[in-house]
């Protein structure tokens, strides 16, 4: 509860902050997100990732900038490194599109290309955490989804993605590939 509170504040100071600054006018826009999925991962029917993303948006409609995600649960890894915890993340360029971005309801497709990072590690008794290794692999990710207007400088995304990564040294490409239901609340000019 308590995290949720902070992040309606945070909304709500970047809501207040965005709707009063004015600029000249410009072709050229852009954003910023905070993003939630739920996908699986691994042995998680429903692993939660958080992130963010950011681009400039051109006249056409089209956007380029960067996102990147990290997973929140814990896994074990596999049975040969069972007193491990792993963590992962990923991120990388990003490219889409807004269609009738003006509307109220907009529809935007995007794809994500980079890299997935895995990391093993172990937390002793006495807090302090050892990173045994990690593995880097290929990753990309396709969504699509429908953006609802809040006011002119917020809007909620919510959609369907699918990720697709290359399989590393612990998991299988099916472990940590899959699809994934996203919700991100996006500030900036539209």
């Amino acid at each position: 509860m308590k995290y949720i509170l902070q992040i309606l504040s945070l909304l709500l100071f970047f809501e207040l902050s965005l709707s009063s600054y004015q600029t000249k006018k410009s072709n050229y826009s852009g954003f910023g997100a905070i993003n939630f999925k739920i996908s699986p991962f691994s042995d998680i029917d429903n692993a939660v990732f958080m992130g963010g993303k950011g681009a400039v948006i051109f006249p056409n409609n089209f956007y380029l900038g960067g996102a990147g995600y990290f997973l929140l649960n814990e896994v074990r890894p596999i049975p040969q490194h069972s007193e491990l915890k792993s963590h992962f993340g990923y991120g990388g360029l990003l490219v889409g599109y807004l269609y009738q971005a003006k509307k109220n309801i907009a529809i935007t497709s995007d794809i994500l290309i980079g890299a997935g990072h895995t990391f093993l590690y172990q937390t002793k008794r006495d807090s302090e955490t050892l990173y045994y290794n990690s593995s880097i692999s290929f990753m990309s990710e396709f969504s699509y989804s429908l953006l609802f207007t809040l006011s002119h400088s917020l809007k909620i995304e919510t959609g369907v993605s699918y990720r697709y990564v290359n399989e590393n040294e612990y998991y299988s490409s099916s472990q940590l590939s899959g699809y994934g239901f996203n919700l991100n609340f996006l500030f900036g000019k539209f």
